[in-house]
């Protein structure tokens, strides 16, 4: 059987780890510095692992932004290429029905 003194322990525990912040400092305001020394000690390891969680998310969130966005900039870059190459056809095919016009009206 638990004593009770491991009851906090074992609530912090099995708290969403997000939550323990809010939950140190209530404890340090309602409780006392021996209480929130105790809640600390058994949480710590919990709040270290939260904090590198979240850093890490950080990391790869923005290194993924930033392969998306160069990926972005060829795409980019490729649908500028093909309607420049549109725009040459166009002309060409406009230059060739024109020159094709003068041919026929000179042999009219």
């Amino acid at each position: 059987m638990s004593s009770a003194g491991d009851q906090p322990a074992k609530l912090l525990s099995e708290m969403n780890s997000l939550r323990l912040p809010e939950v140190l400092s209530l404890v340090s305001e309602y409780q006392g510095r021996s209480e929130l020394y105790m809640a600390l000690t058994s949480s710590i390891m919990r709040l270290m692992s939260t904090i590198n969680r979240e850093q890490q998310i950080e990391y790869y969130t923005a290194k993924l932004f930033d392969e998306h966005k160069a990926e972005l900039a060829e795409i980019r870059g490729i649908r500028g290429s093909i309607e420049k190459r549109k725009r040459v056809v166009k002309l060409k095919l406009k230059r060739t029905e024109t020159e094709a016009e003068d041919h026929d009206s000179l042999f009219k």
